[in-house]
């Protein structure tokens, strides 16, 4: 059988780019689109956790932040529009007197998407033994539905019976009671004088118990 061949012609480089440029394929793509791009890593899909807290005189917010140290979590304060007196009786008059007459300060409104979490920390300080009154705010208008929510309290000296019992109360309505409500008792006494590694092994004691989350690179809401 007789090979058949085809005639070569060669063409100045000019004339090559002209005809390429002229061939419609080649005019819509841009010449850096023809380049080998390097391959873009998938975002990988991970689950994440958050830390919300409250905090008065610091305490909580040091716990707060051991604990997304450890967790890699992104984390949240919940601050109110309108300070409490620096005196501490004072404050927990005028709490009393909020919680008993449902007049809840008024908090900050820019706070994060739950939709990229998992699991919520969620901590405060005891007040009169349950939950502070910035934080039930923070509780009743969040939607924690679809989530796996962990509470955490701080105190001079707490057993913490009632503040989880008070907690719980605050999510049991259904337009934004959790999937799953983590009641470990995960309490914090006299904070202020416990040592960061103190704090670091009470943690590390709870958290087996809880089932392990990826985490991603953390964040810092401001209010």
């Amino acid at each position: 059988m007789k090979k058949t061949t085809f005639p070569v012609v060669s063409l100045p480089r000019r004339a090559v780019l002209r005809s390429l440029l002229a061939t419609p394929i080649f005019a819509c793509v841009p010449f850096a689109a023809l380049a080998d791009e390097p391959s873009k890593p998938s975002r990988p899909t991970k689950s994440r956790d958050l830390v919300v807290y409250y905090t008065y005189s610091r305490q909580t917010e040091r716990v707060a932040k051991r604990l997304a140290k450890t967790l890699g979590a992104d984390l949240y304060a919940v601050e109110t529009l309108e300070s409490y007196p620096s005196e501490p009786k004072a404050t927990a008059e005028r709490a009393k007197e909020e919680r008993r007459l449902d007049r809840l300060p008024k908090i900050a409104d820019k706070r994060p998407n739950l939709s990229a979490y998992d699991r919520v920390f969620i901590g405060g300080p005891t007040w009169s033994g349950v939950v502070s009154a910035p934080l039930v705010r923070y509780l009743r208008e969040t939607d924690f539905r679809g989530k796996t929510v962990v509470s955490f309290w701080t105190a001079e000296n707490s057993d913490g019976v009632q503040y989880r019992r008070d907690f719980a109360e605050q999510l049991a309505a259904p337009e934004r009671k959790p999937a799953l409500l983590v009641d470990e008792n995960i309490g914090f006494n006299a904070v202020k004088e416990t040592t960061d590694a103190e704090l670091d092994a009470k943690i590390a004691e709870f958290l087996p118990k809880l089932s392990p989350v990826p985490v991603s690179p953390p964040k810092i809401f401001a209010p």
